[in-house]
């Protein structure tokens, strides 16, 4: 059992001048969210470095290293062993656009809130080029809005044409046989898990179509891709019924987003 746990409101410690909360030798292990304001690339590090390790999305991340972030949650965890006087401890951000500073408190959260699915949106209807966004949305609903929903979530692609690609990991709690049904408004949409086709829906404003899977307990590969054709609506659903259960939006804890949240690069996103 830990000696001590307690909530911060930073990933920043300082002892100069005075005791640290145990004494030394010690071991800290900081677990949460960070959010992200937008995609980017991000150079994350801590200070001093060299003494502890750190984990973005279940994935290691170097003192320093380039990594790009899609906008929104992302699993964060640093664990410092067998510190010796150390004077302070902290985390430390590189933004796009911004200056090095200490991460701040508005984009830390104490619990693991990284949950949805990686949304990446692409100019044009066929998933082409690199994307213009990429963001972690709660659940596979982009619903049916007017086209000037692009305006707020790509202003780049308002009033064009365009395409998404969502991709997480589905938890099944109970085992059975589940109904998903997706909804895809003036396009189409192929919604996929562990790479075999549930559903496939495509028509003029709403056209719905539905698709049964067994399914045992644990998690699954999930993909949902939808290609706006045109029209005064855009977006697209998905809903699923459990076994002996009902209609209803996947829940965002039956949700984990996949893909590519962390590049590995610096130079990847815009």
């Amino acid at each position: 059992m830990p000696d001590l746990v307690r909530r911060e409101k930073q990933l920043a410690a300082y002892w100069t001048g005075q005791e640290p909360p145990v004494s030394f030798p010690f071991s800290v292990e900081w677990r949460g969210t960070l959010h992200t304001p937008e995609w980017g690339s991000y150079v994350l590090e801590m200070e001093p470095s060299g003494l502890c390790l750190m984990e973005v999305d279940g994935s290691r991340v170097e003192d320093g290293e380039g990594i790009g972030l899609a906008k929104g949650g992302h699993q964060l965890r640093v664990t410092c062993l067998g510190l010796e006087e150390v004077p302070s401890l902290r985390l430390l951000r590189t933004t796009p656009g911004r200056q090095r500073e200490v991460v701040p408190a508005q984009f830390l959260s104490p619990r693991e809130e990284a949950l949805g699915l990686l949304v990446s949106v692409f100019e044009g209807p066929e998933w082409r080029g690199e994307p213009v966004e990429r963001s972690i949305q709660p659940v596979p609903s982009l619903l049916s809005m007017p086209t000037a929903w692009q305006s707020a979530f790509v202003p780049e692609l308002a009033g064009e044409l365009y395409s998404l690609d969502c991709q997480g990991q589905l938890k099944v709690e109970v085992p059975g046989t589940y109904r998903f049904d997706v909804v895809s408004w003036n396009g189409s949409a192929t919604l996929l898990i562990d790479d075999a086709e549930v559903v496939s829906v495509g028509g003029e404003r709403g056209t719905a179509a539905s698709g049964e899977v067994d399914l045992a307990h644990g998690w699954y590969d999930l993909r949902l891709r939808y290609s706006y054709h045109g029209g005064e609506f855009s977006g697209v659903e998905v809903l699923w019924t459990p076994p002996r259960g009902e209609t209803q939006v996947i829940s965002p804890a039956s949700l984990r987003p996949a893909g590519e949240a962390i590049t590995g690069s610096a130079n990847q996103p815009p």
